[in-house]
C-alpha cells in the first residue's frame, strides 16, 4: 500500500502526472499477467516503478479509476482485452447541452466553424413536448436541420428526471414521453441517430430497458451529483456503440509531457466522444473553436461508416447510413430544408364581453386622473393667487 505519495502514470510514451494520492492499494509480481501503463513514486532514493491495470485471464484490477486524460487509455485498453471487445477507434467530437433555450445564434456559428473546416461532430439536444408551436421551437428545430445538412448528426437526450416531479417514474410514462418526442422531432425534419444519457440510466431496469432500448447507440455521459433511483440493476443494456463520453477541454489541460489532444500515436481501444459544451457567451464560442483548431485529433466521421445507426420506437424506425436518413425504409431529403418564417406580430384580438370591459374601464380611469390632477393645479393656481392679494394695498 502506498500512503500519500505523487504519481506520474507513463504509457506509449507519454508522461502524466496524477493528482496526490492519499491511499492507494496495488498489485505487484503478479505470475502470466498483462499490464497496462506503468506507474511510478516520485520518492527520492525509494522510487517505486508499479503497473497501473493489471489483468489475469477473467480478472483485471485497477488501483483507481480517472475519468479523463492518459488513464482512460489503460483502462481502455484493459476492459477491451477482459471483454474481448477491442478495436481501434477515433473520438466522437459532441457538442452538448444543446436545448431549445440555447443562444442558437451561437449553436449556428460552431456549426458553420465546424463545416468550414471539415470536422465531423454530433450534437446532445434536448427535446420537449409543450410549447411545440411557438417560434422560438420552429427556430431550434430549424437549426437542428441545419446541423444534419453540415455533416452532424443528432442524438436525441433523454428525459430529465427531475421534469417528472410529482409524477411516478415508470415504463409507460417513460415511453410516452420519450415517443413523443421523437415524433415531434422527425415530423420537423429532424432524425436522431441515437440518444444521450446519463451513465445510470444504462444500470437500472426502467430506465434501461424501456429508454434505450430503442437504439443501436448511445452517448453515455456523466451522472449528475444526485439522481432518483427507480430499479437498479447490475446488468445492462448491449448497444453497437456505446461512447464513453469525457470532456475535451480537461483532456487538454491534463499535465502530460504530450498534449493529448496533439498525439497522434494515441488511439482509443473503446467508442469514445470528446464533450464540448454548448457556448453561452461569445467569449466561450471563440475559446471552444480555438480548442478544436488547436487539436490535432482525427475525428470519427459517422457519414463514413460501413455499419447503420438505428432507432426502433413504436412503430417508427429511423436509419442513418452513409449520409443517408430513412424513416421506416423511405429515403428522406435533408436538403429541402426550407428556413424557418420570421416572427409575425401577434394578431390584435377581438374585445369582446369581458376585455371590452375591462377595456373602457381602463381608459375612464386614465381620463378620470388626468381630471383631477388639472383640477389640483387649478385649484393652487387659484388660491396662491388670493394669498398674494391679501398682502396687496386697496
Amino acid at each position: 500500500m502506498i500512503i500519500r505519495q505523487q504519481l506520474t502514470l507513463s504509457d506509449n510514451g507519454i508522461t502524466e502526472q496524477i493528482p496526490y494520492t492519499n491511499r492507494m492499494e496495488y498489485l505487484v509480481d503478479v505470475a502470466d499477467s498483462d499490464k497496462y501503463g506503468v506507474l511510478n513514486t516520485q520518492n527520492v532514493g525509494n522510487q517505486k516503478t508499479l503497473p497501473y491495470g493489471v489483468k489475469v485471464d477473467n480478472n483485471a484490477f485497477l488501483p483507481f479509476w480517472n475519468t479523463s486524460g492518459l488513464a482512460v487509455n489503460c483502462e481502455e485498453k484493459l476492459i477491451a482485452d477482459l471483454f474481448n471487445a477491442k478495436t481501434d477507434s477515433r473520438p466522437l467530437l459532441v457538442i452538448n447541452n444543446v436545448t431549445p433555450t440555447s443562444n442558437l445564434e451561437y449553436l449556428d456559428k460552431l456549426v458553420d466553424d465546424l463545416y468550414r473546416n471539415n470536422v465531423p461532430f454530433a450534437v446532445s439536444a434536448t427535446n420537449v413536448e409543450g410549447n411545440t408551436n411557438q417560434f422560438a421551437y420552429k427556430k431550434y428545430m430549424y437549426s437542428l436541420r441545419m446541423i444534419e445538412l453540415k455533416n452532424g448528426i443528432v442524438f436525441m437526450r433523454v428525459p430529465y428526471l427531475y421534469s417528472y416531479t410529482g409524477k411516478e417514474i415508470n415504463a409507460q410514462n417513460l415511453k410516452a414521453t420519450m415517443s413523443e418526442r421523437l415524433q415531434l422531432m422527425v415530423r420537423s425534419g429532424v432524425y436522431p441517430t441515437g440518444l444521450s444519457t446519463p451513465n445510470h440510466w444504462n444500470q437500472d431496469v426502467v430506465l434501461g430497458k424501456v429508454g434505450l432500448k430503442s437504439a443501436s447507440n448511445v452517448l453515455l455521459l456523466p451522472d449528475p451529483k444526485t439522481y432518483p433511483k427507480v430499479e437498479q440493476t447490475d446488468y445492462s443494456q448491449e448497444f453497437d456503440k456505446a461512447y464513453y463520453v469525457m470532456s475535451l477541454k480537461d483532456l487538454d489541460k491534463a499535465k502530460t509531457t504530450v498534449s493529448l489532444t496533439k498525439a497522434n500515436n494515441l488511439n482509443y481501444t473503446l467508442s469514445t466522444a470528446l464533450n464540448i459544451k454548448m457556448p453561452r457567451t461569445l467569449s466561450e464560442l471563440r475559446k471552444v473553436e480555438k480548442s478544436i483548431s488547436n487539436s490535432e485529433l482525427n475525428w470519427e466521421n459517422p457519414a463514413a461508416e460501413d455499419n447503420s445507426r438505428e432507432m426502433n420506437f413504436a412503430k417508427m424506425k429511423l436509419e442513418y447510413h452513409a449520409g443517408t436518413y430513412f424513416v421506416n425504409g423511405n429515403e428522406q431529403n435533408i436538403n429541402d430544408t426550407a428556413p424557418v418564417q420570421k416572427k409575425h406580430k401577434h394578431k390584435e384580438y377581438q374585445e369582446t364581453g369581458l376585455n371590452l370591459i375591462l377595456s373602457y374601464q381602463g381608459k375612464f380611469l386614465t381620463v378620470f386622473i388626468l381630471v383631477t390632477l388639472i383640477g389640483f393645479v387649478l385649484l393652487i393656481y387659484k388660491g396662491r393667487k388670493v394669498y398674494w392679494d391679501k398682502f396687496k394695498r386697496k
